[in-house]
């Protein structure tokens, strides 16, 4: 199943474009293909600083693959160690992120104070 995690922040961001931004992740966060969890900035169980990962894994676990990007370039990465630490990585995110439901609310409420 492909996973994947980004970063963003909206500190110095212009509030409309910030505003487009986040409406565009809820109407995404509506297909039934995706799942949208947030991790806020203030919590302390994660603070991994990372960059856009692409996690594609299956079930022939010798033929997963990561992709990360980077501001030179995306990197794939496909051997055993590579892929465990992107892995424990996003199970780590995972974890601690809220759940669909409040991570939209969060989206939301965000939303309506920019």
């Amino acid at each position: 199943m492909p996973r994947s995690g980004t970063a963003t922040s909206r500190e110095g961001q212009n509030p409309r474009a910030s505003a487009r931004g986040a409406s565009q992740l809820l109407e995404a966060a509506e297909r039934p293909t995706v799942t949208l969890k947030v991790i806020p900035f203030t919590s302390e169980d994660f603070v991994e600083a990372t960059q856009p990962v692409f996690y594609a894994g299956g079930v022939v676990p010798q033929l997963d693959t990561v992709q990360v990007d980077s501001a030179v370039g995306g990197v794939f990465l496909g051997m055993g160690t590579q892929l465990k630490k992107y892995g424990t990585l996003l199970d780590l995110a995972e974890r601690v992120a809220l759940s669909a439901e409040h991570s939209r609310r969060f989206i939301h409420d965000i939303t309506r104070e920019l």
